[in-house]
């Protein structure tokens, strides 16, 4: 991971996946955060025939954070993140709730 071609991304480094983990196979839809949350964050694709499965779009770091959290409480798991008004921590890096995937998880996603 990373990038010799932007700074900020460099140096380009090898990462190893050291525990498994799962993904959902897609995007999480308006119909599954309004079910969570209890709302529904997009009104913009409310009038589309299919708005219910279009994913979730422009949800903030800590929105999301809380998703994972509320999803886990409701299967009985432990929230993993720890949230401050915008502030969201993953303390655990083996919480056994949901979670967002880590950026070496993206990387690999679909190649198992």
């Amino acid at each position: 991971m990373g990038s010799a071609r932007y700074a900020e991304e460099g140096p380009p480094h090898l990462v190893q996946i050291t525990h498994a983990f799962a993904l959902s196979e897609t995007e999480v839809t308006q119909a599954q955060y309004q079910t969570v949350m209890g709302g529904n964050l997009q009104a913009s694709a409310i009038d589309m025939a299919d708005s219910a499965l279009r994913p979730v779009e422009q949800v903030s770091w800590s929105d999301a954070a809380r998703y994972c959290n509320k999803l886990s409480d409701r299967g009985g798991l432990t929230p993993c993140y720890q949230i401050n008004g915008d502030d969201a921590r993953w303390p655990d890096l083996r919480c056994p709730g949901y979670r967002l995937p880590t950026e070496a998880e993206w990387g690999i996603r679909g190649t198992g």
